[in-house]
C-alpha cells in the first residue's frame, strides 16, 4: 500500500480478524490508513494434534530413541534407518514401555553394525 500523503511505501500494522479491517502506517509522516481485506481460507486442515512420535533423526542421519518416564528419560538406543526406530517404538508402545530393550530387539531381530542398531 502507497502513502496517499508522501507516496511512500506503508508498513503493515495490524489487521483485525472479525472485521477483516487492516491497518497500515507510513514510515515518513505517521499517516494511518486502514484497508477491508478479503479473509483467506485455509487450504488444507490440520490435525488438531500430532501423535508423539518417540524418535528423532541426528545430525549424523541415525534415528535416537527415547521417552520420558516420571521426569526421567529412557534411552532405548541408536538405530540406523527410521523403520527399525518406528518399529522399535511400535514395540514399545505394545508392550507399554515395560520391556527390556534387549527383548525388544531380539524379538524384532535387531543386530548392532558399528555404532548403530539395523533391522536384519
Amino acid at each position: 500500500m502507497i502513502c496517499e500523503e508522501c507516496e511512500t511505501v506503508m508498513h503493515w500494522r495490524c489487521t483485525n480478524q472479525i472485521t477483516n479491517i487492516a491497518k497500515y502506517k507510513c514510515p515518513c509522516c505517521g499517516n494511518v490508513q486502514t484497508e477491508k481485506i478479503k479473509p483467506m481460507k485455509p487450504t488444507k486442515e490440520a490435525p488438531n494434534r500430532m501423535e508423539p512420535r518417540f524418535y528423532y533423526k541426528t545430525t549424523q542421519g541415525t534415528y535416537i530413541v527415547r521417552k520420558e518416564i516420571d521426569n526421567q528419560k529412557k534411552y532405548l538406543g541408536t538405530y540406523g534407518d527410521e523403520a527399525t526406530a518406528r518399529e522399535v517404538v511400535d514395540e514399545s508402545i505394545k508392550c507399554d514401555w515395560s520391556l527390556d530393550i534387549t527383548s525388544i530387539r531380539e524379538r524384532l531381530n535387531i543386530q548392532k553394525v558399528g555404532r548403530s542398531w539395523f533391522c536384519v
